[in-house]
């Protein structure tokens, strides 16, 4: 697999992350849909679910399905520290969630424009957005685990 991109972290941070490119394989036998084991990890799972992509389709719904998860991971890591936050920590975590949200939209725009209009601009639109959240949801996990440690 080959996976590149580079995205300017204004608030959180810079950090590279990668797209999956996968050949595809022989036309001889097409397997199942691609699915993922629910027991593995975020990229464990995406790297699983695009090793069984057979088309740009089944790799694009691979990608959407990250950031599915991404998105429910910070989700819950934000409710999380939400709550041993103060009233004016919760107030400017709130803030940072409303503002993550269009940012990363445009910062994964940004990135989609190395194939813009291409079969592979939700592929890489996709895998950006759940990179992201991902690196968020890191990063508060490990602001949750320094709380839990004073």
């Amino acid at each position: 697999m080959r996976r590149s991109f580079l995205l300017p972290l204004i608030a959180l941070a810079m950090t590279l992350s990668t797209v999956a490119v996968a050949a595809p394989p022989s036309p001889a036998t097409k397997p199942a849909p691609p699915t993922a084991p629910a027991d593995e990890g975020p990229l464990d799972e995406t790297e699983a679910c695009l090793d069984k992509a057979d088309t740009q389709a089944d790799m694009n719904a691979c990608a959407k399905a990250a950031g599915e998860r991404a998105d429910r991971r910070l989700a819950a890591v934000t409710k999380r520290l939400g709550e041993v936050l103060d009233e004016a920590g919760k107030a400017r975590l709130d803030r940072a969630v409303k503002a993550f949200e269009p940012w990363r939209s445009a910062a994964c725009e940004v990135d989609g424009d190395t194939v813009r209009g291409g079969s592979m601009e939700p592929l890489v639109v996709g895998m950006c957005r759940a990179d992201l959240a991902n690196f968020w949801a890191d990063g508060l996990e490990q602001l949750l685990a320094d709380r839990a440690s004073k």
